[in-house]
């Protein structure tokens, strides 16, 4: 399964489109994510992760098929001057919520859900396209370590490989600054 952040936005709203350096990543990953032998395409509905993945699902001929579990992570509906303070301990102590905003445990719960009923059909390699928080959460579900120090780390576009063998998780970088491309 790959786990898919978006292209360089030009804001954080549902509605933020792609900079023009972000379309250009776009179609980067579309021809990078041609060797990963991808049968399935799982997106948030927003508008930049949509963006992101429409390349490679033009050029593969794979349905994309939009989730709204895999919307951003919303930390809070206010505007904080320490937002990431706020943010950091939202990674740590996961039940808690801004004003106006969900606990990174629902957050998280509604992502590994989408990755959970993946894992349940058919055998197939999927990609989920999703935000920096949210993929954040999803890999902190399997790997309790990673917070805002991996968050801030996220590039955009990035991917990870997340696979299962004989019970065993693992991740791995496949794109982005640090994966050599």
């Amino acid at each position: 399964m790959y786990l898919i952040r978006h292209c360089q936005a030009e804001g954080q709203g549902e509605e933020a489109a792609l900079t023009k350096v972000g379309r250009r990543q776009a179609k980067e990953l579309a021809n990078g994510l041609r060797s990963f032998a991808i049968k399935r395409v799982v997106s948030s509905p927003w508008e930049r992760a949509i963006a992101s993945i429409t390349p490679f699902v033009e050029n593969s001929g794979i349905e994309l098929e939009c989730d709204t579990r895999l919307t951003e992570w919303v930390l809070s509906t206010y505007s904080y001057s320490d937002w990431q303070d706020r943010l950091q301990r939202g990674f740590v102590a996961i039940e808690d919520s801004q004003p106006g905003g969900e606990p990174a445990v629902v957050a998280m719960k509604r992502g590994v859900a989408v990755i959970s009923s993946l894992l349940s059909g058919k055998d197939v390699a999927s990609a989920v396209v999703t935000h920096g928080g949210m993929l954040t959460l999803i890999v902190k579900h399997f790997f309790p370590e990673w917070g805002y120090a991996q968050w801030a780390k996220l590039d955009n576009p990035d991917v990870y490989e997340l696979t299962w063998r004989q019970g065993h998780v693992s991740l791995r970088k496949v794109w982005g600054n640090m994966a050599g491309e």
